[in-house]
């Protein structure tokens, strides 16, 4: 999942503006026992990766939940939070209460909009991450590295602070 949204904030970073973005999840089908696979740890280094790494800033965190148990768990989870991020995810109990927040064209048919399902939007983006074009940037961008040879020399703070670097001189009273 990090490896995906790796490739899909820098594929974003690439060829979109972007001034922020929602997240839709659906966890109406969501069972106990596949709750216990989820790692929480993975998703907030996921979220960390895309909001503080890559600069993406989420508006909004929609879920959809049919049961009363997960309700209460992510109430739960939802006081270990930020008031900021508090605000930020909102909990639905049915599709039509997410069309008055977003416009049904932007909405997949699977929630009740005019856009492709989510199976088909999922098979093209995969396709375009998969890309060869795509791909040749990430390689590029992961062997991008500073040259330390055209760095400026600047021997004043050696000599008049006694430590390098390109800060200010520290005076302590």
């Amino acid at each position: 999942m990090k490896i995906f949204l790796l490739k899909m904030g820098h594929y974003v970073l690439t060829h979109d503006y972007c001034q922020g973005f929602e997240l839709v999840g659906d966890l109406r089908k969501l069972t106990l026992n596949n709750a216990k696979k989820l790692n929480p740890l993975v998703l907030h280094k996921a979220l960390m990766l895309l909001t503080e790494c890559m600069g993406q800033r989420m508006k909004k965190f929609h879920l959809f939940n049919g049961s009363v148990f997960f309700d209460f768990l992510l109430n739960l989870l939802k006081q270990g939070l930020s008031s900021k991020l508090r605000e930020r995810i909102v909990i639905h109990s049915s599709i039509e209460s997410l069309h008055g927040l977003i416009p049904k064209e932007r909405l997949p048919k699977d929630f009740g909009g005019e856009e492709m399902s989510t199976k088909k939007l999922a098979d093209l983006t995969f396709k375009e991450l998969s890309s060869d074009e795509h791909l040749e940037k990430l390689k590029f961008m992961e062997q991008a590295a500073t040259d330390e040879s055209l760095r400026l020399i600047s021997t004043f703070n050696e000599e008049y602070s006694g430590v390098p670097g390109s800060f200010k001189t520290l005076c302590v009273d």
